[in-house]
């Protein structure tokens, strides 16, 4: 008795699930050619015009009595894709009737032959959006698991930051665009994966610019990679710290890049205060982005001599590295030290020439008095024979104005030896003395 529970719990356990696998293909639609005309066109062409719905297809013919694969239905339970639908289309139907074929012979078109489809691998599974030029098959490699298919589906499907790891990919994705975002990323010695609010955010801002391609979206991994030419010179740039992010934003110079002018960029470097990780980045960044598109020039801009260049990072990099970033703090540290001295002299100097400035200014005005009157400079014995005139002509005016004794007011006899004046008061004749009245004094 007790060797018939264990098969029996096998088998029990067996039908519960088949009936829910059997459940779950139930909600799986199938596309009909005839009926859902204007999904398969959807599905076929990709226009992004008339839906935004992604779609997962299985291709499957339908008089197949084989199950339905199970890496497509561990991937559709597990999927958290917004507006992706999972559908089954048998791939042998004829299209003519669907879209212009262009073809002019009797024989239909099928599905599988439109789009090119290797219907000998199991599972044949392709993918459709808006965001593909055309739909996609999924390579037979990426079809071992459920989860295998998802990744597919994340990288394809979702708006996603580009990842550096060439010079190829840093110029095309990054410094040929007018504004690039760069993410430099650190998992540091935990080996963990960059936090999901990073990776979220990088998503938004992949999905808000995806349309303009004017401004690239990207990331690099610090641990392995680095800038040479903006990490090692630039000291804006936070020095790097393993499981630290930071973030920088290059700027295409104007005109630059073409087929006569050389490629030239600026850096700015995200605020050191700013929180990468914090919810409210997104429309931080934004704003980041935002205000420094165009080429306006801030005080954190930086020119740079040469382009970035994407280098591997090693033991000996990273001091090479550190030691000239010190090399160039040291430096920066003495010029401004330098230029503080000479703002100094520089003051001084305007104090000390202030005088010989006055004197070339009147010597430069004098000299056009004269060429505008048709004026000759004096010559020293001149000059010399004006001055002795001069003092001549002093002097007789002083002579003229000279006080003699006799005209010493009455009243003041003398001056004493101290300098005083002796004082003596006169005496004031009153009006009624008769004609001596006229002789009254007016001291007014």
């Amino acid at each position: 008795m007790d060797r018939l529970v264990k098969p029996g719990i096998v088998l029990i356990l067996a039908m519960l699930a088949y009936h829910v696998m059997k459940g779950v293909q139930m909600t799986i639609p199938r596309i009909d050619p005839l009926l859902d005309r204007h999904i398969l066109r959807e599905v076929l062409l990709s226009d992004a015009s008339s839906s935004s719905t992604n779609y997962v297809i299985l291709c499957q013919d339908v008089n197949d009595d084989v199950s339905i694969s199970s890496v497509f239905l561990d991937a559709y339970s597990t999927n958290d894709i917004p507006n992706t639908e999972f559908m089954v289309l048998d791939c042998t139907e004829s299209i003519n009737d669907v879209v212009d074929t262009d073809d002019v012979t009797t024989k239909p078109k099928t599905v599988a032959e439109y789009l090119n489809l290797n219907i000998g691998t199991y599972p044949t599974i392709f993918l459709s959006s808006p965001r593909l030029n055309l739909p996609h098959q999924v390579p037979n490699k990426h079809l071992k698991t459920g989860n295998m298919l998802l990744k597919v589906m994340q990288k394809l499907l979702i708006p996603s930051a580009v990842k550096l790891v060439s010079k190829r990919t840093l110029r095309e994705s990054c410094l040929e665009k007018d504004t690039c975002l760069v993410l430099l990323h650190s998992k540091g010695d935990s080996k963990l994966a960059t936090s999901s609010n990073t990776k979220e955010m990088m998503r938004a801002l992949a999905a808000r610019y995806e349309d303009d391609t004017s401004i690239g979206i990207t990331y690099i991994d610090s641990d392995v990679h680095y800038l040479k030419h903006v990490e090692d010179i630039v000291l804006n740039v936070p020095d790097y710290v393993p499981s630290v992010p930071r973030m920088v934003l290059f700027q295409r110079a104007v005109g630059s890049g073409t087929t006569t002018t050389r490629l030239k960029s600026t850096v700015i470097p995200y605020p050191y205060d700013a929180d990468i990780n914090s919810s409210s980045s997104v429309e931080d960044l934004v704003q980041f982005i935002t205000d420094n598109n165009n080429n306006n020039m801030t005080t954190m801009t930086t020119k740079l001599p040469q382009l970035p260049v994407l280098q591997i990072r090693t033991k000996k990099s990273t001091e090479q590295i550190r030691t000239k970033r010190e090399k160039y703090r040291t430096r920066t540290r003495n010029n401004s030290k330098n230029n503080n001295k000479a703002d100094t002299k520089l003051a001084n100097d305007d104090v000390t020439n202030d005088k010989a400035e006055r004197k070339a200014e009147r010597d430069r005005r004098r000299t056009e008095h004269h060429k505008a009157h048709n004026l000759k400079e004096k010559t020293p014995e001149q000059l010399q024979q004006q001055e002795q005139n001069r003092r001549e002509r002093m002097e007789q005016e002083a002579r003229q104005w000279d006080v003699l004794d006799d005209d010493v007011i009455d009243g003041y006899d003398d001056i004493t030896d101290d300098g005083s004046v002796e004082e003596e008061w006169l005496d004031v004749v009153s009006p009624e003395d008769g004609d001596e009245a006229e002789d009254v004094l007016d001291l007014d």
